[in-house]
């Protein structure tokens, strides 16, 4: 957004972390932390230090979760850390109640409101939501909430995946991001990983090589139905969905078992692609 692209990575690297590229200037690191916060945060370091999970841009400005926190910027040059002071930010600061940890895993804008999923393994501090990316509050969680993986907002609801084959807790929904209730499904064959929406669907996956438990679709977010499927090569990991076309990657580098696609979420074809050094 805003003329930039930005690409976060799966590492807690200081210096190769977050890039930046735009048209007319070759991909750039454009954020590095160092092994002495720039500033004071709750719980002693930058998101930067720590792993980076997910990324949203709205109204000017980008949003970074991570194993740190959430971290903004409105240029993706200039980042700041919630809960800093800085004379020389011309910005708000990111604002966010004090936690044990902070695992932020993504971080989406829908329905005119920000809302991060944390997995933590305090229930209450799981979801949070914020109307201007600043000032976070937690939403209100049941309270057997525990580790979400994943979030999509769809036909006017937030459907959230959380790391477990519990038959109750694995799925729960919410129409503004702050009140949820957790919806029954058959088990999965594993913990779900990943869920998406589009073409009036949600489609979600679980980290399994199982054919017949690691896909399910919804047209509502409430009621699920395992689709039947060819084994991937590796546990599923990913689904998006894009130009009328489910995508959905597995953790593994087989040349023809790795990448599968979908019109409809239930029909799925695996594509042929050359094999990438580590799984998907």
């Amino acid at each position: 957004g805003n003329g930039l692209f930005v690409a976060v990575a799966w590492t807690t690297s200081t210096t190769a972390g977050i890039a930046y590229s735009r048209a007319d200037t070759p991909l750039k690191t454009i954020y590095t932390a160092t092994t002495t916060p720039l500033y004071p945060t709750n719980n002693g370091t930058v998101i930067g230090a720590n792993s980076i999970n997910a990324m949203t841009y709205f109204n000017g400005q980008l949003i970074v979760a991570g194993a740190g926190g959430l971290m903004g910027s409105y240029d993706g040059y200039q980042w700041k850390a919630y809960n800093t002071i800085s004379t020389s930010w011309n910005r708000q600061d990111i604002m966010l109640p004090k936690t044990p940890s902070y695992k932020f895993r993504q971080v989406i804008y829908a329905n005119g409101k920000y809302v991060a999923i944390n997995a933590s393994s305090l229930a209450s501090l799981t979801i949070f939501t914020s109307q201007d990316g600043k000032t976070w509050m937690p939403s209100t969680i049941p309270s057997s909430t525990q580790g979400p993986v994943s979030i999509v907002y769809g036909n006017g609801l937030f459907v959230v995946l959380n790391n477990t084959v519990s038959t109750t807790t694995g799925i729960m929904t919410s129409p503004d991001g702050i009140n949820w209730t957790f919806r029954t499904t058959t088990a999965p064959a594993s913990g779900w990983r990943s869920v998406t929406y589009g073409n009036g669907l949600f489609v979600a996956v679980a980290g399994t090589t199982s054919t017949t438990a690691g896909i399910a679709t919804s047209p509502d977010g409430i009621n699920w139905t395992f689709q039947t499927t060819t084994a991937p090569g590796g546990s599923w990991r990913r689904i998006t969905y894009g130009n009328g076309l489910f995508v959905a990657v597995a953790d593994t580098n087989s040349t023809t078992a790795g990448i599968a696609t979908s019109p409809d979420g239930i029909n799925w074809t695996f594509r042929t692609t050359t094999a990438p050094a580590s799984g998907w």
